[in-house]
């Protein structure tokens, strides 16, 4: 996809605010130079053309950088979060999966809390809350092992399974 059909979509999803800034900031560069020469009359002149040309060339070239370079930002960062996000439900699978309810290792079920609250920003709310009380059954299996619900385990395991192929 080329560079005008990724700005025109960035821009098509944004709000309307943003909308109007943009037709502002293109419509600018041709509204100055229109009111700085509105007293002379429309050239024949190739070289007046030509001048008109360099100022618009240079003048949008700039803007068009500048918000590539923008774009360009914001979707490695994005692309950095969503790289954070599956690692962290990786990690947090695999952990889950490394544990035994029938003979709970309470190391594992620390490093379990552990990675839930270093990957908070990564995972959803929903998910987050229900590690956390899977820590606490976790924690409860250890003295209890009947007691443990291991639908609940396979659903937050499915859950995360789902997270991480999406």
């Amino acid at each position: 996809m080329n560079i005008f059909k990724r700005i025109w979509l960035y821009i098509s999803k944004r709000s309307t605010l943003r909308k109007v800034i943009f037709i502002l900031v293109l419509i600018a560069p041709v509204l100055c130079y229109s009111i700085r020469f509105r007293k002379y009359p429309i050239s024949d002149n190739p070289s007046d053309w030509a001048d008109f040309g360099s100022y618009i060339g240079g003048i949008y070239t700039l803007l068009v950088t500048f918000l590539a370079i923008y774009l360009t930002r914001h979707l490695e960062r994005r692309d950095m979060e969503w790289k954070k996000s599956k690692t962290a439900v990786g990690e947090l699978y695999e952990q889950i999966s490394r544990i035994d309810y029938k003979n709970v290792d309470m190391r594992s079920v620390n490093k379990l809390l552990r990675l839930v609250k270093q990957y908070q920003l990564y995972i959803p709310v929903d998910v987050y809350e229900n590690l956390v009380n899977l820590y606490d059954d976790y924690v409860e299996a250890k003295t209890e092992p009947e007691k443990f619900d291991i639908k609940k385990e396979q659903q937050i395991k499915s859950r995360l399974k789902k997270l991480y192929d999406s």
